[in-house]
């Protein structure tokens, strides 16, 4: 048994991986896509923004 649990944590980590990838190319894509520049992550953090002044 503790070898069938062990067998399967390099398949958890490359499917950790991947989806660490698809994340960061979601960002990258929405960042892009979006006239203000704003990505998946702003939106997920309900609108704050960095504003320059001055």
């Amino acid at each position: 048994m503790l070898l069938f649990v062990l067998t399967w944590f390099p398949i958890l980590g490359i499917i950790a991986i991947l989806a660490w990838i698809g994340l960061v190319i979601a960002i990258a894509v929405t960042i892009n896509s979006d006239p203000r520049n704003r990505g998946l992550h702003d939106k997920f953090a309900g609108g704050t923004t960095v504003v320059r002044t001055g």
